[in-house]
């Protein structure tokens, strides 16, 4: 059983991902000239896979050390170490951002909704690499017996429906923006 403090300083580690993502992205998007919504775009395109696959490498490497460090807490015997799995979500991102931009084109433009979809999505892209890294270690573990999905306090029905299955095969974690669930192993 993993401790709700584990629980909570893994929670705590995807939530400053996902704060550092935001800021960097809105730092660099408060640059852009949204004026011009092709060289926004094409900068967009550009700069946010580099974001997301780098806080993505930092999100896998902190679930990766949280698994082997409570792990030996557990005090499981044998040795294991989990691996990292960073995901390359340049073609989801672009999607995304070309959908998000597209109001840049209209109008009456809005940079703010702009801006709130891409970082959205870029969040959760972000944390993907966390929640594979400890979902694919609680599978390829022989001590472990699966994972669960641990769903936040206020979380939607979606997440707290889910809160507790043991899975023990790596299905679709399936998070939404906004989503601060962790997979944490069955030992």
């Amino acid at each position: 059983m993993v401790s709700a403090a584990s629980i909570r300083a893994l929670r705590k580690a995807q939530a400053g991902v996902t704060a550092l993502v935001r800021r960097d992205l809105s730092k660099f998007y408060a640059a852009l000239d949204l004026t011009d919504a092709e060289a926004a775009r094409d900068a967009l395109l550009e700069y946010v896979p580099v974001i997301v696959n780098n806080y993505g490498e930092v999100a896998a490497t902190v679930a990766a050390d949280w698994y082997d460090g409570i792990r030996q807490t557990a005090g499981v015997r044998g040795s294991f170490r989990a691996n990292l799995v960073v995901p390359d979500n340049t073609d989801a991102i672009n999607q995304t951002i070309r959908r998000a931009v597209g109001d840049l084109f209209g109008e009456n433009p809005d940079p703010e909704t702009v801006l709130n979809a891409i970082a959205g999505k870029a969040e959760v892209y972000a944390l993907e690499g966390s929640r594979l890294t400890i979902t694919n270690a609680s599978i390829d573990d022989p001590a472990a017996r699966g994972w669960q999905r641990i769903a936040q306090e206020d979380a939607c029905n979606y997440c707290q429906d889910l809160t507790g299955i043991d899975f023990d095969f790596e299905p679709t974690f399936d998070p939404h923006i906004g989503c601060n669930c962790v997979a944490v192993p069955n030992f």
